[in-house]
């Protein structure tokens, strides 16, 4: 989880008294991933693609689309500069990332410079980081 300044979570408590946050998947009011949710997250296995790559031993992929609440959380991540990412995309990542080799390396896939103009932020950056 990213350390925070004493002001900025004073700030965000504030915040999220007067605007408490909404599951990004069933909008049920409390917090970014209700329980069912996180359930659903932990359920879905990490997949494990078969592209053969030379000099790479494998291709993870932390989840699929398939997944609605991985859609959903990615959507808002994306397409609405969601502020809250910093604070839920590295629970959701943590067991997927725990679990690999000592000498794996993450990737971020490139985003067209238009895009990212567009949405102030490279998400792939943020999650490789």
């Amino acid at each position: 989880m990213v350390a925070e300044r004493p002001v900025t979570m004073f700030v965000s408590k504030v915040l999220n008294f007067l605007f408490p946050p909404l599951c990004v998947h069933c909008e049920l009011e409390g917090d970014w991933l209700c329980k069912e949710a996180r359930l659903a997250l932990r359920a879905a296995p990490p997949l494990f693609d078969p592209i053969h790559v030379p000099n790479i031993d494998r291709v993870i992929c932390c989840g699929s689309y398939d997944v609605e609440v991985l859609a959903a959380l990615i959507g808002k991540f994306k397409y609405s500069g969601w502020s809250a990412r910093e604070n839920v995309l590295p629970e959701v990542l943590e067991p997927i990332l725990k679990d690999l080799p000592k000498d794996a390396a993450l990737i971020p896939l490139p985003l067209h410079s238009r895009r990212q103009r567009e949405r102030g932020f490279n998400q792939a950056m943020i999650i490789a980081k």
